[in-house]
């Protein structure tokens, strides 16, 4: 199950990564668009920390199962 642990935490990483990647050089840009879907600097950021969140409460949930085992 470590490698589970790991790949979330490599994970929450890389988007804690892009979040500040986003915030140090797309914040000034009006428009960004990826995959033919376009955002706001905000809405991807809010869309990456919502993410980012979400993998944080899978450690979170893992490592409470494993305290559990």
């Amino acid at each position: 199950m470590s490698s589970s642990k790991s790949s979330l935490s490599k994970t929450l990483a890389r988007v804690t990564s892009a979040i500040v990647g986003v915030q140090k050089n797309l914040s000034t840009v009006a428009q960004i668009s990826l995959a033919g879907v376009v955002y706001s600097p905000t809405t991807l950021l809010a869309l990456l920390q919502a993410y980012a969140n979400l993998v944080a409460a899978l450690i979170a949930a893992h490592n409470q199962v494993h305290g559990f085992v």
